[in-house]
């Protein structure tokens, strides 16, 4: 009986060792919180925050109103604009996932 014996390239060896070990790195995670040199830890700031002048600008633009008539309401952390309530999170929501007036208007 004839083994059949099959010849590997050192390349072919070498590119699918790579490839695997960019695929373990990549599949790796960063932790969420960051040590300081001083020890402490510390959380990431959300990168997310959008400013309530930010939001006044995009409400009173969006709904054709003056940012005048666009009042923020601590209390109910949401906006009045023309006696209709809009929650922040919602409103901000909306803002993030807005491109066409982001790049008009920018960020």
């Amino acid at each position: 009986m004839k083994e059949k014996f099959t010849r590997t390239n050192p390349l072919t060896t070498m590119t699918l060792s790579l490839l695997m070990a960019m695929t373990f790195l990549s599949a790796c995670k960063k932790s969420e919180s960051t040590i300081m040199e001083s020890g402490k830890i510390e959380k990431p700031t959300e990168p997310n925050a959008v400013s309530n002048e930010k939001l006044v600008k995009y409400l009173s633009i969006t709904l054709g109103v003056s940012k005048e008539e666009v009042i923020f309401d601590k209390k109910n952390n949401g906006f009045n604009v023309r006696g209709h309530k809009l929650s922040r999170t919602e409103t901000e929501e909306n803002y993030l996932a807005a491109n066409v007036y982001r790049a008009t208007y920018g960020d």
